[in-house]
């Protein structure tokens, strides 16, 4: 249970940086507002929608599907553990704001 607890702060730390990673990438309030919702919250949903044998593959590496993993009290057998889950999402977004930061130099340089 304490994983979890700390797990939630940590995932939506993680969340935040990647609002950051967005806003900074496109330099843009309403278009990052959407991006960020799409990404977290459509996207997965439109995923539901595929057929399984494309669902499950995706699905499961989805970078906030993986990160979610950590707020999970037990997880399936074919399923990212919790903290490969949240290494993977940590990625992401490292990789996002450091694409974000090389944009904002060279914009701003």
């Amino acid at each position: 249970m304490l994983r979890v607890i700390i797990g939630i702060g940590i995932f939506v730390t993680l969340v935040g940086l990647f609002g950051l990673g967005m806003g900074a990438l496109l330099r843009n309030t309403a278009g990052s507002i959407v991006a960020c919702v799409a990404f977290i919250f459509v996207l997965p949903g439109i995923l539901s929608a595929l057929p399984d044998s494309w669902s499950n593959p995706i699905g499961e590496y989805w970078p906030t599907g993986a990160g979610e993993r950590i707020t999970e009290l037990t997880h399936g057998p074919n399923t990212l553990s919790a903290w490969w889950g949240t290494a993977e999402f940590a990625l992401f977004i490292a990789l996002l704001l450091l694409l974000a930061g090389y944009a904002l130099s060279k914009r701003n340089a």
